[in-house]
C-alpha cells in the first residue's frame, strides 16, 4: 500500500478508470481528447528521471466530450477504441499511436464500449447498437431499439447483453446483431456469470438469469447495496458496496 509515485497530468480526465495498455494509460478528456499516458517502462518499472513524472505518448482531438472509458479491441490490446458524446469513434494503435479508423454515429454513448478479439460494440444515446470492426471503422451490423441506452453493456461467449428501457434486457448475437431473446422482466445490466447463468444488477437488486433463455431463475433482495462489483467476469466473488459505506463479499459455491 505503498505510495510509490505520483504523476501529474497535462489535463483533467473524464473518462475514470484509465484503460491499461502495457506501461500507457488511456483517458478521454471533457475537451475531447484522447491520449496515452506513459507512465512506467515496457517492464512496469517507473520511468528514471525526468521522465518519472510521465509522459503523453500520444494524443487525438475529437469531436465533443468523451465521458466512457475506451476499449481494447483483442486479447492484447494493440488497438483501442474511443467513442465521443457527439458521436465520433475512432480507433488507434495504442503502440504507435496511429489512427486505424474514423466513424461517425448520431449519438454519443454514456455506457463504456465493450470488444472482443475484432469488433468493438457500443450501446449509444441515439437508440442503437452498433458494432464496428477496427480497420477502416468499418460497421458491421447496427440494432435499432426505442430508447436511449445509457446503461452498461456485457459481452460473454459470442452474446451482447443490452439492457432496453420498456424493452428488457435483450441477448443478440454479437457475430449478426440478430436478437436470441428478450426478457422483459429485467432492467437491470449483467455484471457477472455464475455457474453459467447471468446475474443482472440495479440499484437494491439483483436476478440470475437463464443465459440460454432469458428466464428469471431468482430475485434477489439487495436493499441499501448501490453497486456490484465482481472480481472477475465469471465465477469469482462479488463485491456490493452500500449506501452507508457498508461492503459485503459474495463467494461462488
Amino acid at each position: 500500500g505503498a505510495l510509490l509515485a505520483r504523476q501529474p497530468m497535462q489535463t483533467s480526465v473524464a473518462s475514470k478508470p484509465a484503460v491499461i495498455a502495457d506501461s500507457l494509460a488511456l483517458f478521454g478528456t471533457s475537451s475531447g481528447r484522447v491520449l496515452a499516458h506513459n507512465y512506467a517502462t515496457a517492464a512496469g518499472d517507473l520511468l528514471p528521471p525526468p521522465r518519472d513524472a510521465g509522459i503523453t505518448r500520444w494524443e487525438y482531438q475529437l469531436r465533443g466530450a468523451i465521458s466512457a472509458k475506451p476499449a481494447l479491441i483483442g486479447s492484447s490490446g494493440d488497438v483501442a477504441g474511443v467513442v465521443s458524446q457527439s458521436g465520433d469513434v475512432f480507433f488507434v494503435d495504442t503502440l504507435t499511436g496511429s489512427g486505424v479508423g474514423r466513424a461517425k454515429i448520431a449519438g454519443g454513448a454514456q455506457a463504456a464500449p465493450v470488444a472482443d478479439d475484432a469488433v468493438m460494440y457500443i450501446a449509444s444515446l441515439d437508440q442503437s447498437v452498433y458494432a464496428f470492426q477496427p480497420s477502416e471503422a468499418l460497421l458491421r451490423w447496427r440494432y435499432r431499439t426505442a430508447a436511449r441506452l445509457d446503461r452498461p453493456i456485457a459481452l460473454h461467449e459470442g452474446v451482447l447483453y443490452v439492457p432496453v428501457p420498456g424493452q428488457g434486457l435483450t441477448a443478440l448475437d454479437a457475430a449478426t446483431g440478430d436478437v436470441i431473446w428478450i426478457s422483459k422482466d429485467v432492467s437491470g445490466s449483467v455484471i457477472a456469470v455464475r455457474n453459467g447463468e447471468l446475474i443482472a444488477f440495479e440499484a437494491g437488486h439483483a436476478q440470475v438469469i437463464d443465459a440460454r433463455r432469458g428466464d428469471v431463475l431468482e430475485d434477489i433482495d439487495l436493499a441499501g447495496f448501490e453497486r456490484l462489483i465482481p472480481t472477475a467476469f465469471v465465477d469469482a466473488p462479488i463485491y456490493a458496496l452500500g449506501a452507508s459505506g457498508a461492503v459485503a463479499r459474495f463467494e461462488p459455491r
